[in-house]
C-alpha cells in the first residue's frame, strides 16, 4: 500500500513567495494537493521554539513550507484571508518505499 491511496482530501497551498511593495506576505498561485487530513488538538513547537496549539495535522506527499498559504477542503483558496499558515512541518521516509511523508500541523 502507498501513502497515495490514503490521500483522498484535498486541499490547497500557494507558496511563499516574498513581500510586496507594502511589506505584505506575497504568494504563488494556488495548486490541488492531495491529502490526509485529521483534526486533533496538539501541542506543537513552532520554528521560534515556542510551545502552540495546532487543531489540523495534514499529511501530504509533497514539501510544503513554514510560511505557505494552506486551504483545507471547502475552504475557499481565492480568499488570501481565510488561508492558514503552518505552525510547523516535518517529514519522514518510509524505510521500505523511500517515500517521503510530510506532515504540517495547522
Amino acid at each position: 500500500m502507498s501513502l497515495a491511496e490514503d490521500l483522498k482530501d484535498m486541499i490547497y497551498v500557494a507558496p511563499y513567495t516574498g513581500h510586496d511593495a507594502y511589506l505584505k506576505p506575497a504568494f504563488g498561485a494556488a495548486r490541488q494537493v492531495k491529502a490526509m487530513v485529521a483534526g486533533k488538538m496538539q501541542l506543537v513547537r513552532n520554528a521560534q521554539g515556542e510551545e502552540v496549539v495546532s487543531d489540523r495535522q495534514v499529511l501530504v506527499a509533497e514539501e510544503i513550507g513554514l510560511r505557505d498559504a494552506v486551504w483545507l477542503p471547502g475552504e475557499d483558496y481565492a480568499d488570501i484571508g481565510k488561508a492558514r499558515q503552518p505552525k510547523a512541518v516535518g517529514y519522514a521516509t518510509d524505510q521500505l518505499s523511500g517515500e517521503r511523508v510530510w506532515k504540517v500541523w495547522l
